[in-house]
């Protein structure tokens, strides 16, 4: 699959500077309009009623009040640590404070395309490199997450800059000091989410089939990004996260997401199924005592593993009259389970439940699995129960005229009266379900990318693939979570367009 090594691919350093400078201004002249359209059309949104925007303003919100103890059990932590510094010099701003924070996000997520034409420029061709960075810059799906207060486009982010920082290793005499440079951005992209760990490892052993490389040297670049990554986060575990939660256990939040997966899959979960399955059946519809709210007043309490109440208040919600089990139920997020039992006791009964489910319906899970697998490698909206586009809809949003012609105030779900640009939310709204579908070329890219036999597409390929089985395995299809690989799926279809436009132009010339 990646026998092919790097050095034997062409070379087009010698490019002629007037052709890479013009396909730079081209590059610069579609980010400019697509990003600075929907920097215009869709602002930083209000977060009362967005968890995960709000969890993870909660956590900056600590980091500027001087707290560094933000570790805990439910929201990673990456994300806030590196835009926490942006926010502190933003603040000044006042009211602009929220644009300029957003115009940094969309800024470093802007400078993928770019990089992306770097890397091809040299290890193909500028005119191959131009329609793979113009592919990535036109993808809707990727365009829309760094409007978000989520760790998503960071992680995207970090796994495409991490990839050029390796293949500029190539052929260098200090290629250590770039390996170990990505490993620490792959690092920061674990902080930010834990289940690109996988992804993020097998892009570190395909630095083993550097061929031409002696063995040792192979190692040494495997041991500088697998170190870089791993010693960040075993720092954090040592600095913040211990002395934030008590213990080194970097999620209680794993289980649920096991649990909430099988209905997606779909797996039953039957009492018949095995004694933790059983028990929770039982409690799981137990009532709270009293009104429990799992946003801003529940934050705190995520740094605490065990209990969130005293062992009275625990044994008076557990001894309350228990209804007949259910024959089966579909989880979400048993709250009321989380908080009484807290929330690692809790997450633990969840993962039996998982392990039993998987026991007793092996062939449905893997069915479930792979299913799961092909719903995101082809982004396909009427095959998934959650929405591609993230971004709020027009119909979603009442407006109110803001004075300058397109622009208003936006009410409505993500909005809470920010100024939006009316004509950019409609014309992205329009456009986002058909100019995404070019996603179903990504199965025949998958065939392409193993028939190229090159490191670069390979890396690419492995690190998506592995990404997509393990959201598939350890949660469910949510746009959200695959999101943190988006930038790939450009790229191996753009390098598949762009290997198919140069075999037809050396035909025809």
């Amino acid at each position: 699959m990646m026998a092919q090594d790097v050095e034997s691919l062409p070379r087009r350093d010698g490019a002629a500077p007037g052709v890479v400078r013009r396909h730079l201004l081209l590059l610069l002249l579609v980010t400019l309009l697509l990003r600075g359209l929907l920097y215009l059309s869709y602002p930083v949104g209000g977060l009362t009623t967005e968890d995960n925007q709000a969890g993870q303003q909660y956590l900056i919100d600590e980091l500027l009040r001087g707290n560094l103890l933000i570790g805990n059990l439910r929201y990673q932590t990456g994300y806030a640590l590196v835009m926490a510094p942006v926010a502190a010099l933003t603040q000044p701003l006042g009211r602009l404070s929220d644009r300029a924070f957003l115009l940094v996000q969309v800024a470093l997520a802007a400078l993928l395309p770019f990089l992306v034409y770097d890397t091809l420029r040299r290890r193909w061709s500028p005119r191959a490199g131009l329609v793979v960075a113009l592919l990535l810059a036109l993808d809707p799906f990727t365009l829309q997450w760094a409007h978000f207060i989520m760790p998503e486009w960071l992680v995207a982010w970090c796994v495409v800059v991490a990839l050029w920082l390796l293949e500029r290793a190539w052929g260098r005499p200090r290629r250590g000091r770039y390996a170990l440079a990505a490993g620490l951005l792959l690092g920061v992209a674990c902080l930010a989410r834990l289940n690109i760990v996988p992804a993020v490892a097998a892009l570190g052993l395909t630095l083993c089939a550097w061929w031409p490389l002696p063995w040792r040297e192979r190692l040494r670049l495997v041991a500088l990004v697998g170190g870089g990554s791993a010693g960040l986060l075993g720092l954090y575990l040592l600095l913040l996260h211990l002395p934030s939660t008590g213990g080194l256990r970097l999620s209680c939040i794993s289980g649920n997401n096991l649990v909430v997966g099988l209905s997606e899959m779909p797996v039953p979960m039957t009492a018949a199924a095995g004694p933790a399955t059983a028990y929770f059946l039982e409690i799981v519809n137990l009532p709270p005592l009293k009104p429990l709210s799992f946003y801003a007043d529940s934050y705190p309490l995520w740094r605490k593993a065990d209990g969130w109440v005293t062992p009275a208040e625990q044994a008076a919600f557990l001894a309350q009259p228990r209804p007949a089990p259910a024959d089966a139920v579909t989880v979400t997020f048993p709250g009321n389970l989380y908080y009484y039992l807290g929330p690692c006791a809790a997450d633990a009964l969840l993962a039996d439940i998982h392990r039993e489910a998987l026991a007793a319906h092996p062939g449905a899970w893997l069915a479930g699995v792979l299913r799961q697998t092909l719903v995101m490698l082809v982004q396909h909206p009427q095959l998934s129960s959650f929405p591609l586009l993230y971004l709020p809809r027009p119909e979603a949003l009442t407006f109110t005229p803001a004075g300058l012609p397109g622009f208003a105030t936006a009410q409505g779900g993500y909005y809470n009266g920010q100024i939006v640009f009316v004509p950019g939310i409609t014309l992205f709204a329009a456009l986002f379900d058909v100019w995404n579908l070019f996603k179903w070329l990504l199965p025949p890219a998958v065939l392409w990318a193993l028939w190229r036999r090159d490191w670069y597409w390979s890396a690419v390929l492995l690190v998506l693939l592995v990404a997509l089985l393990t959201i598939a395995i350890a949660a469910r299809p949510e746009p959200r979570y695959y999101a943190s690989v988006a930038p790939l799926y450009a790229l191996l279809i753009g390098g598949m367009v762009a290997d198919a436009l140069e075999r037809l132009r050396a035909r025809w010339s």
